[in-house]
């Protein structure tokens, strides 16, 4: 070998370096690919996970507002029901009223056609008083008492008191 070759040729501490230096390179190359893959799969989780709940957040507010909407068509149906029972209640308590009414509005017809017969039988019995004078109260159809027993009982009077 000649010394241009000699020089060439790299030394074994010069060939050793050289491969510490490729090993080197290449470990820090699959550290780095390593923490790429690490870092994409951690996002690709995240993401996965970030996707996943909000795929099971969207279902369980649906679900949600489906109770709800259910819930609120029960208490509307409720609310139906009593509303339609205060009402047929009202409306029964409002016939009883009517038919009271009504019930009392007979009696007072009838009493009042017993009256009207009671006065016209009345009038018909007795004989009609004498029109003599404009006054209201006749004294001619009462019978006179003398005026002795007049006198005697006004004196009885008063002596009593």
């Amino acid at each position: 070998m000649s010394k241009q070759q000699e020089q060439d040729t790299p030394s074994f501490g010069e060939i050793r370096q050289r491969l510490q230096a490729g090993e080197d390179f290449d470990l820090a190359h699959r550290l780095q690919e390593r923490e790429y893959e690490m870092y994409y799969n951690h996002n690709r989780n995240v993401n996965g996970t970030i996707v996943g709940d909000r795929k099971k957040t969207r279902e369980e507010q649906i679900a949600e507002d489906e109770h709800a909407a259910s819930l609120r068509r029960l208490g509307h149906a409720e609310r139906s029901m009593s509303d339609e029972e205060y009402a047929r209640q009202l409306q029964e308590e409002m016939d009883r009223l009517d038919a009271s009414i009504q019930m009392d509005k007979e009696a007072q017809l009838r009493e009042d056609a017993r009256m009207a017969w009671l006065l016209q039988q009345e009038s018909s019995a007795t004989p009609a008083p004498s029109r003599h004078s404009g006054d209201l109260i006749s004294f001619e159809d009462q019978p006179q008492q003398s005026s002795n027993t007049t006198t005697s009982s006004s004196c009885q009077s008063a002596n009593n008191s």
